[in-house]
């Protein structure tokens, strides 16, 4: 993981490396708001469902760069998945509050059976998870937005919505929505969906 603090002026000397996440490994999501970062990464380097498999995220929650998921990693709440992490998204008004999104099948036809849900959440920066997937489908999913009190998701198999308060329960989104693939979730300038 590099930072620079210099935006769209940066040049190759602004970049500092803050974080590596191991030999092979590769970074598949990252999240910042203000000085705070989580980034999942898996491995080894083409992050394929094979053996040798491994994921993980770190973050510099506190002050220091430390790993709160991967392996040898020991958390409270629910194990979070062995697979593909495909977004992190912070909460903007508590960089301790944040979601964690996993892709790939529960049984993906290559390799060993990959439990877990698919949608994680912490709420002490990493410390401890909940598998707030209730209902979903047990399909892939790709993204995450928080619009007021509701958390919108993206799967490869459409759009789901559920009450930030009460997630045990998505629904698809709106009408009209075919099952397809949705990799990714934007927000209009107004804030909607």
């Amino acid at each position: 993981v590099w930072v620079t603090t210099r935006g769209w002026r940066t040049t190759r000397s602004d970049w500092t490396r803050v974080d590596d996440p191991g030999r092979d490994r590769m970074v598949s999501a990252v999240e910042v708001s203000g000085d705070t970062i989580y980034a999942g990464w898996c491995g080894p380097i083409s992050c394929d469902p094979d053996a040798e498999f491994v994921s993980g995220i770190d973050t510099n929650v506190g002050g220091k760069w430390h790993r709160v998921v991967g392996p040898s990693t020991v958390n409270g709440g629910d194990a979070l998945p062995n697979r593909w992490i495909s977004s992190i998204r912070i909460d903007p008004a508590d960089p301790l509050h944040v979601y964690t999104v996993y892709g790939e099948y529960r049984r993906p036809w290559t390799a060993e059976p990959r439990p877990g849900g698919h949608v994680f959440e912490s709420t002490d920066g990493g410390e401890s998870w909940t598998d707030i997937s209730g209902n979903l489908p047990g399909a892939p999913a790709t993204d995450l937005l928080t619009v007021g009190e509701k958390l919108v998701v993206s799967m490869d198999v459409g759009v789901f919505v559920a009450d930030a308060a009460n997630t045990t329960v998505w629904s698809k989104l709106g009408t009209g929505i075919p099952n397809v693939a949705v990799n990714g979730l934007t927000l209009t300038p107004e804030g909607t969906t």
